[in-house]
């Protein structure tokens, strides 16, 4: 459960960056589409307002094949039984304890 809410709370914070969180879908003109957790993280934008440390660290976890591809292989049922175990859960809740400590700045001169 967690591996979704995790795309969902980086495609809120690509929002937040003012960036597109839909992409339109090319087969379907006129449909609109979420934007998936490997497109979320490629965004330039995205990748610049994380460290390097951390976006390593969530590619690695969730979206790049040489890592645990966490979200791809989920999402395509390609995971056996035995892999969602006590460690997994524990990376994944890593993951979120790091998208945590990010905080929000704001401009010089403005109040939130």
């Amino acid at each position: 459960m967690l591996v979704p809410q995790t795309a969902a709370i980086l495609r809120n914070f690509l929002g937040y960056l003012g960036r597109p969180t839909l992409k339109t879908v090319r087969t379907s003109p006129g449909v609109m589409d979420c934007k998936n957790l490997n497109e979320i993280l490629r965004d330039e934008l995205m990748r610049s307002a994380l460290t390097e440390d951390l976006w390593r660290y969530l590619e690695v976890v969730y979206v790049d094949k040489r890592g645990l591809n966490l979200r791809n292989d989920i999402a395509h049922g390609l995971l056996a039984s035995n892999v969602f175990n006590r460690n997994m859960a524990d990376r994944v809740f890593h993951t979120l304890l790091a998208l945590s400590l990010m905080r929000a700045t704001k401009p010089k001169g403005e109040t939130i």
